[in-house]
């Protein structure tokens, strides 16, 4: 399964079961910003997906209204092979992430006879990191309301983006320097 809509789904299914209206309003609060969709009917394809490859099941809910006499409502779980699977795309993402990185190194190589060019490069980079330090998590859909899950939630988001952000700077900080000195020995 490549979808990333359809990973992220089954996390907020991991995170706690519940219905596809509930599931849609949790998705546009968690992941509007960061993995937009055209509309509710691409997160329903999403659970359709993840029920027929096992990762999870539907159960008995709650009637749609205490007033109603609709059928209940089917709630979504997740099934041990969900969460496995789940982990296991988690460990993925990190070694590409890994991969993108060492690529983008590769990329930037390219600059090595060329050090201005590159230097230019990374002064534009850091300029835009720099910008970003102070924003928050740019992957907030609309406020929620703020549970002890929420804020832990918030705070590992928050110090994994500072984390990265700061660990990027020392490295253009590095790579600048580097490039200066060639460049320096160069002339």
């Amino acid at each position: 399964m490549s979808s990333p809509v359809h990973w992220a789904a089954l996390g907020l299914v991991i995170e706690r079961p519940a219905y596809g209206a509930e599931l849609c309003r949790r998705y546009e609060a968690e992941y509007a910003a960061l993995l937009p969709v055209t509309g509710a009917s691409h997160i329903y394809t999403a659970l359709n997906e993840l029920e027929r490859r096992g990762y999870i099941e539907e159960f008995p809910g709650k009637c749609g209204t205490a007033s109603s006499s609709r059928l209940p409502l089917p709630y979504y779980r997740a099934t041990d092979v969900g969460i496995e699977a789940y982990g296991r795309r988690l460990e993925e993402q990190v070694a590409f992430e890994l991969r993108k990185q060492g690529i983008w190194v590769r990329q930037l190589s390219i600059f090595a006879d060329d050090p201005e060019t590159a230097l230019g490069l990374l002064a534009r980079l850091r300029s835009r990191f720099l910008d970003g330090l102070g924003g928050g998590h740019a992957g907030r859909g609309k406020a929620r309301q703020r549970t002890a899950h929420a804020e832990l939630i918030a705070g590992l988001v928050s110090r994994q983006e500072l984390i990265a952000k700061s660990g990027m700077l020392s490295w253009l900080g590095y790579a600048g320097a580097a490039l200066r000195e060639r460049a320096a020995r160069a002339r």
